[in-house]
């Protein structure tokens, strides 16, 4: 209950934060489910980096094996990249590693992106860095993180890039460490700070600092999504969960009406959809049926059976 309640209290401000509220009494029956197995390990091997993209990872249910996608090219080179930093051999390999998102414009005189690795403790926030100045030379390049809205989350050091020729590209870390199993979430502002050399200039520039896009780190990147392969499948996997069921029930005053609820819920978990992410919903209520595993130690199976409904007073509630 209180992984549960963490969820949803700590998710993403425009959707769910400041959300949820207790239902009256007269609509207490219709709950959401959540479900979570403790200690399900899932044997991930990961291949060579060559063959990785092509491999499928699995994980090990009640009643058979589930398939999880193996990690998108843009992904294996970045944990190529990570594999490489001496202070990071330590950790690893990540639990999880999420797609990079740009913090510039595409166009900028340099271009950052961020990706974020998972592990059981620490996330290592990866940021790219893109010179597209042809003649000019980066010195000393920074990352400025705000983490303080990040509960539970404390920053434990950077990495800088010293140098980066004209039209390169680096990579800096800023790694944070956390309690395990916390999954903190939240805002993190982003700037960062270098200093300058011309072509044919002795002398570098002052450094100076530049703002970044702020980012997110959100529940769904802690989990993997999982097919379970077939409904009964699913239905199965959670009947035999049944003791291990976690129930509660949120008014979502604030959604306007049940597809935008069921979509901010699929959002936030990130989690795999059975049958597939709702386009319309005209119905009085729907249920969403959602699986995945934790990018924890013990690579935990959870599942989510979500259902969003209209409440006595015509608004939404899950």
């Amino acid at each position: 209950a209180v992984f549960y309640y963490r969820l949803f209290s700590t998710a993403n401000p425009s959707a769910i934060t400041h959300l949820v509220t207790d239902v009256t009494a007269t609509v207490n029956k219709d709950r959401e489910k959540v479900v979570q197995k403790p200690s399900i390990v899932r044997e991930l091997e990961e291949a060579a980096p060559a063959m990785a993209a092509e491999a499928a990872s699995k994980v090990q249910t009640a009643d058979g094996v589930a398939q999880i996608s193996g990690p998108s090219a843009s992904v294996l080179a970045l944990r190529d990249k990570l594999r490489r930093i001496e202070q990071l051999k330590a950790l690893g390999e990540p639990c999880r590693t999420t797609e990079p998102v740009h913090l510039t414009e595409p166009d900028n005189e340099y271009v950052v992106s961020i990706a974020k690795h998972l592990y059981p403790t620490h996330a290592v926030l990866q940021f790219k860095i893109q010179s597209t100045m042809e003649n000019v030379t980066i010195h000393n390049f920074n990352i400025l993180a705000d983490t303080d809205e990040i509960e539970g989350a404390v920053p434990i050091y950077a990495i800088p890039v010293p140098v980066i020729p004209p039209g390169e590209t680096a990579y800096a870390y800023v790694v944070l460490q956390y309690e395990e199993n916390a999954f903190p979430s939240g805002m993190v502002r982003c700037g960062c700070s270098f200093a300058m050399q011309e072509e044919g200039d002795d002398a570098v520039g002052d450094a100076e600092e530049f703002p970044l896009d702020e980012f997110a780190i959100n529940v769904c990147d802690y989990i993997h999504p999982v097919n379970l392969g077939t409904p009964e499948r699913y239905e199965s996997q959670f009947v035999s969960l049944k003791d291990e069921e976690t129930v509660d029930t949120y008014s979502l005053k604030t959604m306007k009406n049940l597809t935008v609820a069921a979509h901010a819920v699929i959002d936030f978990f990130g989690m795999h959809v059975e049958g597939g992410k709702p386009e319309k919903i005209a119905t009085k209520s729907h249920i969403v049926n959602m699986s995945g595993v934790l990018a924890n130690r013990t690579k935990d199976v959870i599942l989510v059976s979500a259902k969003v409904f209209i409440a006595a007073d015509n608004t939404v509630a899950l």
